[in-house]
Order: C-alpha cells, then sequence, then structure tokens
C-alpha cells in the first residue's frame, strides 16, 4: 500500500475504492514509544497518571489503575500495586517489563478485591483460560501445576539476566 486517500486505497497496482468515511487504523504503527516513559507515579495526591501497569495490555492497564484507585486505600499502597511497565524495543527491556508486570500481578492477588474484580475482568484473557483447565487430572492440570512449580525459578532466571544487563526493578 502506498496511501490511504479519502475515498481509496493507493496500491502498487491502482486505487481500489471504499467508502469515503471508511476508518483504517495503522496496526503496525507503535502505539507509545520506548521514550514516552512515567513522569513519576501512577498515583499522586490529587492526581492519577494513566500508564501501562501490565504489559503489553493498555486497556487493562488503564482499568485496572481504576480498579485499584477504588479498592486500595493510600497513595504510596496505590502505587506498590501499579509500578509502570514501559515499552519495550529490546530483549533486556522485556525481561524488565515481565518482572515489574510479574511484581504488580502477585500485589493484585494478594489484594481479595483486586483479585475478584480480576477473575471476571474481560480485558485480562488470562482467569478464563485458566478456568477451562480442570482442577484434577490430565495434562492440562499436570502442566499448569508444573508452570507454578517453575515460576520462583524462572523469576530467579529472570532477575539473573536482568541484573546481567544492567536492568533494576521498576526501571
Amino acid at each position: 500500500m502506498q496511501a490511504v486517500e479519502p475515498g481509496g486505497l493507493r496500491l502498487q497496482g491502482g486505487i481500489m475504492r471504499v467508502p469515503d468515511q471508511a476508518l483504517f487504523i495503522d496496526c503496525t504503527a507503535r502505539a507509545l514509544s520506548r521514550g514516552l516513559h512515567s513522569h513519576g507515579a501512577v498515583f499522586e495526591e490529587g492526581r492519577i497518571r494513566l500508564q501501562c501497569v501490565r504489559f503489553p495490555m493498555l486497556s487493562l492497564s488503564a482499568a485496572l489503575i481504576a480498579a485499584v484507585e477504588a479498592r486500595v486505600e493510600g497513595v504510596a499502597a496505590r502505587n506498590g500495586m501499579t509500578q509502570v511497565c514501559r515499552m519495550v524495543d529490546t530483549v533486556e527491556d522485556w525481561i524488565d517489563r515481565i518482572l515489574v508486570g510479574g511484581e504488580n500481578q502477585r500485589a493484585w492477588a494478594a489484594h481479595a478485591g483486586l483479585r475478584d474484580w480480576l477473575s471476571t475482568c474481560r480485558l485480562d484473557p488470562f482467569p478464563a483460560m485458566m478456568a477451562q483447565v480442570p482442577a484434577e487430572g490430565g495434562t492440562e492440570a499436570a502442566d499448569l501445576q508444573r508452570l507454578k512449580d517453575l515460576g520462583p525459578a524462572v523469576r530467579e532466571n529472570l532477575l539473573k539476566l536482568r541484573a546481567r544487563f544492567g536492568r533494576s526493578l521498576g526501571q
């Protein structure tokens, strides 16, 4: 594609006609750049900064921030649950964001109100997928248990990798 124009798409072989009011969204474009980062914590007295707290899920992050604000008292406690997960450009960035997101996830899981809210939140596909895994028996349950068992070792290895690349939690 060479260009989007009112009423058509300019292609190498000519113009493909589309309705004049058609809306095109370039899903290959960056939504946010790596340089667009936190200018402070999510919560401040009298202020909320919408930022990514569940990488890479921006819509879920906004909803989570609202859920934290409604269910958790105190700026410090809220910020402890909403460490910022900036956008990534490198593998090293990804390692850090997975760790930061995991810290946030553990904080949400430890809070009954947030845990209950997340279990029914349609923006997070993970709880619905986990609900389909039988509680006992079968290969799915065994695989899920293996993943849970490996979690601490995976976290430790990610921490080692982040340290090797000079990253610190939340940066």
